[in-house]
């Protein structure tokens, strides 16, 4: 009885109307995502590819957040997971795509970390510098960028596209409200304009060895376009200010 069973068991899991996992991926590598879809809610799991069913879940489900979802939970459960780096990939792109940069750099370096020898390790480079870059991070942005080597030729012109643009300095005009040689003290006037609802920022500049931190106002493209906001702010704020033409990467 327990052979027939069995035999009855094989005879339904191997069925041409019972798809397995692999006609899944077989139609999605084709492109056939609709038929994937359907033949995915068909398939009865196992514990032995239940990472693998999540994988698909993710891939082929149309509300993002749901996708998340799925990937989230094989991270979890799954850590271990051949498809858990494929998972944090495919978070760590949505989270770029929210303009949760941080978020996406915490994803991407854990990919670096724990699957050294995944196929999503380079590609993680270019978006840790992306998101680097998205952050305002130049410094960190260039070291990500060079660390994508010649032999990814379309990721290498990508970095070295991205490297020429952050090489190249712009001159800005803007409205100094401030220089401090105390970092904090120049933090806490950025913070109380912000406040305000300026766009208040930080420079660093260095004289025979001593950093002043000027805080800033705004950046404008001409002179005249300062010159107009600074009558303005000058009138409501009462404050000394002056019009700087500053390079800025």
């Amino acid at each position: 009885m327990n052979i027939l069973l069995s035999f009855s068991l094989l005879v339904i899991f191997n069925a041409p109307g019972n798809p397995d996992i692999g006609d899944v991926k077989e139609l999605y590598n084709e492109g056939r995502f609709k038929e994937a879809k359907v033949k995915l809610v068909k398939i009865n799991g196992s514990d032995e590819n239940v990472d693998e069913i999540l994988l698909y879940r993710g891939l082929l489900e149309g509300d993002a957040e749901k996708s998340i979802s799925f990937f989230k939970e094989i991270v979890v459960k799954y850590p271990q997971s051949d498809y858990c780096n494929h998972a944090l990939y495919s978070i760590s792109q949505y989270e770029f795509l929210q303009g949760s940069y941080k978020r996406a750099l915490s994803t991407l370096k854990r990919i670096m970390l724990s699957f050294p020898e995944s196929k999503y390790y380079r590609p993680s480079c270019l978006w840790i510098a992306s998101s680097y870059e998205a952050l305002k991070d130049t410094t960190n942005a260039v070291k990500w960028y060079k660390r994508i080597g010649k032999s990814d030729t379309v990721m290498f012109s990508i970095a070295k596209e991205a490297l020429s643009r952050l090489s190249r300095k712009k001159s800005i005009y803007s409205i100094q409200i401030g220089s401090f040689k105390n970092r904090k003290s120049a933090k806490n006037l950025v913070a109380s304009f912000s406040e305000k609802g300026y766009d208040s920022w930080l420079a660093v500049t260095q004289k025979e060895g001593i950093k002043h931190y000027k805080v800033l106002i705004g950046e404008f493209k001409s002179k005249d376009a300062a010159l107009g906001f600074s009558k303005l702010f000058s009138e409501k704020e009462k404050i000394p200010l002056w019009i700087v033409k500053i390079k800025r990467i």
